[in-house]
């Protein structure tokens, strides 16, 4: 099977269904409810089973507990009854008498003892001395000893305030009767401490709560914590609300744990998701021909897709490329065929006619001046197509010698005037006569210029200008600016400028003759002679800028002015005799004095000896390598070359290299091959930058 990987249609997203994410947080809800209700009833029937052993136990323990307060209820009881039964009661009674009686049994009970008379009124009281005014006892007090005297029976009240020690009590009253009547009435109070000691010696869990309430639910005694509850009536609810809270704890702590489940499941479907929505966004991404990877998942099964979805990726983009190229060829194949054929033509037809024999003078010389012109856009034509297949081939090769890059530039610009003028474009100069000498091939920079000036020609209209520009940018460079104010380029295409058989869109639509090639001929050019060129323009319609960069060499072609190394001695260090060859002759033809070894050895003995204003070093060399020669250089004093400035040269140009090497103590790093004007500048900043060259050696 056959054919090329296509990325589906993501232009459409569907929506008839739910995200993953949601069925993974179903499926845990899914998972965790019948669990957690599974869990409950488990929780719910063995708490059941607990509740009633325990209840069980419980009422064990209150039955015993309800005899034991009955009991010492019932002994409170037979002892007042006693004590109501005192002869000092009898006619004539003996209050006195029967006041210090109630005093010595009210102390056996741990209570006092009040005697009052039918209606009520109080005539002593146990806790004040004998015949002492007693206050008025309260409308409940008044109602009890009346039932009292009424009923005829011994009656245990609910929790009082007494009149006396205004605190909580309970009351047990006795009708003291004699004959058929009621005398008085006995009654015997005690605080409810009684009946919280009954439910401490009873040795209850710690953890149970124990209360006794009277008739109307209030709080007698409450165990663990008695004072904070006693007379305080509880709600009627008051057990159906302590379970509540309890299943409202329960149910508040399965909600938690769905809560937390939920959040689990949320997290573990990013997980899962994420991925997967990245390698979706990736695919969009990737329409532009510039694939994106995704990030890496944990999830072996999505990372085999997003594996498998990047492979097909790279194929599509790789199908895209190649019928891109294969579209590019065929225009590049068409594009050549017209800037052939409509010089042939033109050549063909003026051919035709001067054969005929009946053009006079004029017609003669205009057919004539076409056929020069179209010979030499064929010949110009040719010659790109040369140049850039030996560029490919790296065969083109330049021959370096001092130019005179002023005399260079106006001598172009002269010659170019009469077409500009042809085509009513003025053309304006400024050449620097101390813009400097490059070195280089006069020929090739000559093409430099007339190509940059060409294209700005080529898109600039009628009654346009195109400007000139050269000058000294900088002590070591010679800038050379072509500015016009034609159709300008647009920021999409700037990239792509420079690049070999690359048109903006329109261009042919212009009617502008040439395949492209010119400006990709400037900048091999340009950058073999260690330069730089680059391009700027505000947008279509707004002109362009073209600035190319040269280093500048010392001295004036033909002239005597100092060379850049002029009395500079550098040590150079190479394992290879032609390298050190080569880098001795480079820096003895701009005036410095090289010396020359093969080993790092060799290289500090020297320096020890007679130190070289700068050392240029090979990395791998005998004896040692670069970096540990320069390392044990650095640790020597001043006087013994230690600040000795050092440049590397090596063929490896990969930056972490380059900090490296600069971190070991290099001030510079060249890559081979060396532009030996590259090392003269080189060579030139560090030798300015050293103060050793004015110390005595």
């Amino acid at each position: 099977m056959g054919g090329h990987f296509g990325a589906p249609h993501l232009g459409s997203a569907y929506t008839g269904g739910m995200k993953l994410r949601n069925h993974i947080l179903l499926l845990v809800v899914a998972t965790v409810v019948p669990m957690t209700l599974f869990a409950a009833a488990l929780i719910f029937y063995n708490a059941r089973l607990q509740q009633q052993a325990a209840e069980r136990g419980m009422r064990d323990t209150v039955r015993a507990l309800a005899l034991a307060l009955d009991r010492e209820i019932h002994d409170i009881t037979t002892g007042v009854q006693t004590l109501a039964a005192s002869r000092h009661l009898d006619d004539p009674p003996d209050l006195r008498r029967f006041y210090e009686e109630a005093v010595s049994v009210s102390r056996s009970f741990g209570g006092w003892a009040v005697l009052s008379d039918p209606s009520g009124r109080q005539l002593f009281n146990t806790l004040r001395p004998f015949g002492e005014e007693l206050p008025l006892p309260s409308t409940k007090s008044l109602e009890m000893m009346r039932a009292v005297a009424v009923r005829r029976r011994p009656f245990v009240s609910n929790l009082v305030v007494g009149t006396v020690t205004r605190r909580p009590a309970v009351t047990v009253a006795v009708p003291v009767i004699r004959g058929a009547h009621v005398r008085y009435v006995l009654d015997f109070p005690f605080e409810p401490a009684a009946f919280a000691r009954l439910l401490k010696e009873a040795a209850l869990s710690p953890a149970w709560i124990a209360t006794i309430a009277d008739r109307d639910g209030v709080v007698v005694a409450w165990v663990p914590d008695t004072s904070n509850f006693i007379g305080r009536r509880l709600p009627g609810h008051w057990l159906e609300s302590l379970a509540g809270r309890s299943l409202l704890a329960l149910s508040a702590g399965g909600a938690m744990l769905l809560a937390v489940a939920s959040l689990l499941a949320y997290v573990l479907s990013n997980r899962i998701t994420a991925p997967i929505v990245a390698l979706a966004e990736s695919l969009k991404r990737s329409s532009d021909l510039t694939p994106t990877p995704a990030s890496a998942s944990a999830v072996e099964e999505i990372e085999e897709l997003r594996r498998a979805l990047e492979e097909a990726t790279r194929h599509r983009i790789a199908g895209e490329a190649l019928r891109e190229a294969d579209r590019r060829k065929d225009e590049f194949l068409a594009m050549v065929s017209h800037e052939l054929r409509n010089p042939l033509n033109a050549m063909l037809g003026w051919l035709r006619l001067l054969r005929g024999g009946t053009l006079d003078a004029p017609a003669t010389r205009r057919g004539l001046d076409v056929i020069e012109r179209s010979v030499h856009q064929q010949g110009r034509l040719i010659s790109d197509l040369l140049d850039v297949s030996r560029i490919v081939a790296g065969k083109l090769t330049l021959k370096m010698e001092p130019v005179d890059l002023p005399a260079l530039v106006g001598g172009v610009v002269e010659s170019s005037r009469p077409t500009f003028d042809a085509k009513s474009v003025t053309l304006t100069s400024s050449v620097a006569a101390d813009a400097g000498t490059v070195r280089g091939d006069s020929e090739r920079l000559r093409q430099v210029v007339e190509n940059l000036l060409s294209n700005a020609l080529k898109f600039t209209p009628e009654g346009g200008i195109v400007s000139i520009v050269l000058a000294r940018a900088e002590p070591d460079i010679a800038r050379l600016s072509v500015t016009d104010t034609g159709a300008g380029i647009a920021p999409d295409f700037l990239p792509h400028v420079f690049e070999r058989f690359r048109q903006a869109e329109g261009a042919s639509a212009r009617s502008q003759p040439g395949l492209g090639l010119g400006l990709a001929i400037v900048r091999f050019v340009v950058e073999a002679l260690g330069g730089s060129v680059r391009v700027q323009s505000a947008g279509l319609g707004k002109g362009a800028t073209f600035t190319v960069d040269l280093p500048v060499v010392g001295g004036v072609v033909g002239g005597h002015s100092p060379r850049l190394l002029d009395g500079v001695s550098v040590l150079i260090a190479d394992a290879d005799a032609d390298t050190r060859e080569v880098l001795a002759a480079i820096v003895a033809q701009h005036g410095g004095v090289p010396t020359t070894v093969n080993g790092a050895r060799e290289a500090l003995a020297t320096i020890a000896g007679r130190r070289p204003d700068v050392l240029v070093c090979d990395i791998a060399m005998q004896g040692g390598n670069g970096v540990a020669l320069i390392r044990e250089l650095r640790s020597r004093p001043a006087t013994e070359g230690g600040t000795t400035p050092a440049l590397a040269v090596s063929a490896d140009v990969q930056v972490d290299d380059t900090e490296t090497l600069l971190a070991a103590g290099f001030q510079a790093h060249l890559a081979k091959p060396v532009e030996p004007a590259e090392l003269v500048r080189a060579i030139a900043r560090l030798a300015g930058a050293s103060s050793s060259r004015s110390q005595p050696r």
